[in-house]
């Protein structure tokens, strides 16, 4: 599942900015199981809303390969989930992605009126939103995968030439 999980992280990130994958792995450290994907971040991730979205969709995609997979929920997700939220609250409540009645002012007491919930409902639509996007792209994709996720299990450890190696292979669908 860890295979799955990382290598769902790896196809999304390659397939919406390709050469991004630098390090993935498997590999357990200090007794801990897990795995990690390395992706490189442009210098204008904070300032580009559609390299924000692409982020989102490389954090869902764990969850989206694991559940179109194995047909259940990654436990591993949680964190996944949480960097996805974050990146979405900056563009819904910082940016004004979504409407100026959801932007968070540092002065006023955003609580009292309901803002909060206007913020985590935009966060949820439209997180539900890139995981259906991210879903189909795994779904199209699912050989890729599964070829990224066998390479971890054999290696443990991939990098960006094996990514590319796997990805000849391929003919890839965004």
């Amino acid at each position: 599942m860890i295979a799955i999980h990382e290598a769902g992280h790896t196809i999304v990130s390659e397939i919406l900015h390709e050469n991004s994958v630098h390090l993935v792995s498997i590999r357990k450290h200090l007794g801990e199981t897990g795995g990690f994907t390395f992706c490189h971040k442009d210098e204008e991730y904070w300032v580009d809303i559609n390299q924000m979205k692409q982020r989102v969709m490389m954090l869902l995609g764990a969850k989206a390969a694991t559940e179109i997979v194995f047909g259940q929920v990654d436990p591993g997700v949680s964190s996944d989930l949480d960097r996805a939220k974050r990146v979405l609250h900056r563009w819904v409540a910082e940016y004004g992605a979504f409407g100026f009645d959801k932007i968070i002012c540092p002065f006023i007491d955003n609580t009292s009126d309901g803002t909060k919930t206007k913020i985590d409902e935009s966060i949820g639509l439209e997180m539900e939103k890139l995981y259906a996007e991210t879903k189909q792209i795994i779904a199209k994709n699912i050989e890729f995968l599964k070829d990224v996720a066998n390479a971890l299990i054999e290696k443990e450890t991939i990098t960006a030439k094996d990514i590319c190696e796997i990805k000849k292979s391929h003919k890839i669908v965004k």
